[in-house]
C-alpha cells in the first residue's frame, strides 16, 4: 500500500496550485503485530515535507504583496536571492528570499529591499515557546533530546538553543513585570519592609559501596525591599546546620518588630505561606523542628 501527498495552495503567489509532496508506503508482508497507522519516523518525516511547502507559499504570499511600488504601482525588479534557514517545530526550513530593486520614481537612491525582513528569524516562536515550556520541567539537555524524539526538530537546535530560548522567554516576563522604572523600584518604600524567606532541602544518599556517608542540603532565599540574599548549607547534623541559619539570619538584620513570610514545602511544622515569625530566634527554631521532623530516606 502507497499513500501520494499532495498538496494545493490558493492565492500563494508563484506557489499556487498543487505540489506532489512525497510518497509513504509499506508492504503487507513487512508489518509486524501492532503496526497500525503511521509510525513515528513516518509522520515527523511527513509533517516536515509540508512545513517546507507551507513556508515556502507563505513567503510566496508576502512577497507577492509587496513586489509593487507604493507610489507608481509598477513591479518591482529582482536583484538577487538569498537563502535562509529557519528552525521551526517541525523541522529546519531552508528558503529563498528576494531582494527587489527599489523604483526610482520618487527620486529614492537606487538600492535593494527585502520583503522578508522583520518576517524571517532563525527560530519560530511555537518552537522557542515549545522549548521553554519543556525547559521548565525538564534540563536543558533532556528537553532537547524530547523535542528530537516527538518532533522532527533538527538536531542543530540542541541544549544551547533550549537555553537561549528559555532566558529569552524569561526576559521577556521580566519586562512585563516591570510596573515602573528600575531606580524608584530600588528606591526605600514608606512603611515596614517586606521580609520574605524561602527553605527547601534534598537528601543526597551514597550509592556505592562502603561506609555510610549521607547528608541533607538545605537551600533557601531571602528577598528584603528587592535585594536578594540567598543561602546553601550541606550538613550531617543539626547542630552545624543551626550555627550556619543563626548567621544567615543575623546578616538579614532582621528586628523582632518586622513581620516575615516564611515558604517551604513539605513542612508539616511550618505554617503556609507568610507565616508570620515575631523574631529571628524563632525563626531557626521553627526550621530546626522542620529538618528534625524530614524523613529519612
Amino acid at each position: 500500500m502507497r499513500m501520494l501527498v499532495t498538496l494545493e495552495f490558493a492565492d500563494a503567489g508563484g506557489r499556487s496550485g498543487s505540489h506532489g509532496l512525497l510518497i509513504i508506503g509499506r508492504g503487507a508482508k513487512d508489518l509486524q503485530a501492532g503496526d497500525i497507522g503511521l509510525s513515528l519516523d513516518e509522520a515527523k518525516t511527513l509533517i516536515s515535507a509540508i512545513q517546507a511547502e507551507f513556508v515556502s507559499a507563505q513567503a510566496a504570499e508576502i512577497v507577492e504583496a509587496r513586489r509593487h511600488c507604493s507610489d507608481c504601482k509598477e513591479k518591482l525588479h529582482i536583484k538577487d536571492w538569498k537563502r535562509h534557514r529557519v528552525q521551526t517545530a517541525f523541522g529546519k526550513v531552508f528558503l529563498r528570499s528576494p531582494r527587489l530593486v527599489i523604483c526610482a520614481c520618487s527620486g529614492a537612491r537606487r538600492g535593494a529591499i527585502s520583503p522578508l525582513k522583520g518576517w524571517l528569524t532563525r527560530s519560530t516562536n511555537e518552537l522557542k515557546y515549545i522549548a521553554a515550556k519543556m525547559a521548565s520541567q525538564y534540563s536543558y539537555r533532556q528537553a532537547a533530546a524530547i523535542l528530537h524524539e516527538l518532533l522532527p526538530v533538527d538536531l542543530r537546535f540542541g541544549h544551547v538553543s533550549v537555553r537561549n530560548a528559555t532566558l529569552d522567554a524569561g526576559g521577556r516576563l521580566d519586562q512585563d513585570q516591570i510596573t515602573e522604572p528600575f531606580a524608584d523600584w530600588r528606591r526605600p518604600r514608606p512603611g515596614p519592609r517586606t521580609v520574605t524567606l524561602g527553605f527547601d532541602g534534598g537528601y543526597a544518599r551514597r550509592i556505592r559501596k562502603g561506609p555510610r556517608r549521607n547528608f541533607e542540603i538545605l537551600t533557601g532565599a531571602g528577598e528584603i525591599d528587592g535585594k536578594i540574599w540567598v543561602f546553601a548549607s550541606a550538613h550531617k547534623s543539626v547542630p552545624g546546620l543551626k550555627r550556619r541559619l543563626a548567621a544567615f539570619v543575623s546578616r538579614l538584620r532582621i528586628s523582632s518588630e518586622e513581620p516575615i513570610a516564611l515558604m517551604t514545602d513539605g513542612a508539616e511544622s511550618l505554617l503556609p505561606a507568610e507565616t508570620v515569625v515575631t523574631s529571628s530566634h524563632t525563626l531557626c527554631s521553627r526550621l530546626l523542628s522542620c529538618i528534625d521532623e524530614t524523613p529519612a530516606y
